[in-house]
């Protein structure tokens, strides 16, 4: 229905600028001394920790759906594990631009599986949100290529994201909680797989004083999922793709006055044009 639809898309803006400013508490994990891929494996470890009881309560329903929940978990786990585990091993602006360059892939994987007739709107939306990415990203330098490990993570995490919403637009509608059950159980396999071969020591103190940090993340992640789970089941990749750049938008204007990330006027006007690829998405009904 169109008010669920309509519903969907302002909950996705929301859960967009929760992700924004996602990297904060994560860098007050880090800087607790737990370092590489620590942070994100621990907050996960904690998060599947909290959703245990919901995993019992679920457990037959998710029973009836295992195949596409196991694969949406995975996929949604190297999603959000790399894009987590990026955000400490990059520029946090790199990080979450890269991995925005979703809309592309799921603008692509539209036309290809799904078999969606590409608008010239659509086109224009895409356009406005990639001149926005390399604005911010800087030209001068070359290419927008990934530089280091992070961006490689950043970038591989925006293909997986894009993969999740295919299949959770094209399998049957499962139940929110069995979604969130699987999406951090997801994630904490992957982070605890990347943590395992990172093999990074912690220090016990690290630990003790990362704890309310560690704890505090994963109650933040939790509805922030939530809030990005339910309208991916509504909504079709490309706009889902679209709507959550304003974790673009949040997590650079948020980076710019709380980090010592450089931003400037080319960072601005970047945010500004994925802004604007962003309202003309919101404002048109969904027709594809």
């Amino acid at each position: 229905p169109m008010t669920h639809e309509k519903a969907a898309r302002y909950c996705l803006l929301i859960g967009g600028v929760l992700w924004g400013l996602y990297w904060l508490p994560l860098k007050e994990v880090e800087a607790a001394g737990l370092s590489g891929a620590a942070p994100s494996a621990l907050v996960f470890a904690a998060a599947f920790v909290m959703i245990l009881p919901l995993g019992v309560w679920r457990w037959r329903s998710m029973g009836m759906r295992k195949g596409d929940l196991m694969v949406a978990g995975l996929l949604a786990g190297a999603s959000i594990g790399l894009f987590t585990a990026s955000l400490t091993q990059t520029e946090i602006v790199r990080a979450i631009l890269l991995f925005y360059l979703t809309p592309v892939w799921s603008t692509a994987l539209g036309m290809l599986v799904l078999g969606h007739k590409p608008t010239i709107a659509r086109f224009a939306t895409l356009a406005l949100g990639l001149v926005g990415l390399c604005v911010v990203l800087g030209l001068e330098s070359g290419l927008p290529v990934p530089r280091n490990i992070g961006d490689v993570m950043a970038l591989i995490a925006g293909v997986s994201w894009s993969l999740v919403s295919l299949k959770l637009y094209r399998m049957p509608t499962a139940p929110v909680p069995d979604l969130i059950v699987a999406f951090v159980t997801g994630c904490a396999f992957v982070t605890g797989v990347l943590f395992l071969i990172a093999g990074v020591p912690t220090g016990q103190g690290a630990l003790g004083m990362g704890a309310p940090w560690i704890i505090f993340t994963a109650l933040y992640i939790v509805p922030t999922l939530a809030m990005t789970l339910w309208p991916a089941t509504l909504l079709t990749p490309a706009r889902a793709g679209l709507l959550l750049m304003t974790e673009v938008v949040a997590g650079v204007i948020s980076a710019a006055l709380l980090s010592d990330e450089p931003f400037g006027i080319q960072e601005a006007i970047g945010a500004l044009l994925i802004t604007a690829a962003l309202l003309s998405e919101v404002i048109r009904p969904e027709k594809d």
